[in-house]
């Protein structure tokens, strides 16, 4: 779910949906059926792009703020 401009959280309903759908359980009677890591990985460029402009927009404000200092 989005939570903010820049934010957003993923929550898991079931108590075993995070591990065992994941991961599998030790002695293999649940299969990995991950679905956690493949979406986050889709949207790894969408993150990465999204972090990229975060930090060119707050080194901006910076150097504005700088130069003003200045005079």
């Amino acid at each position: 779910m989005v939570v903010g401009e820049r934010t957003s959280e993923v929550q898991v309903g079931a108590e075993y949906g995070g591990k065992y759908l994941e991961q599998g359980t030790p002695g293999g009677k649940i299969k990995p059926r991950p679905f956690l890591a493949p979406s986050a990985e889709e949207q790894r460029p969408l993150f990465v792009r999204d972090m990229m402009e975060a930090v060119r927009q707050a080194a901006r404000e910076a150097v504005r703020e700088a130069v003003g200092k200045l005079g």
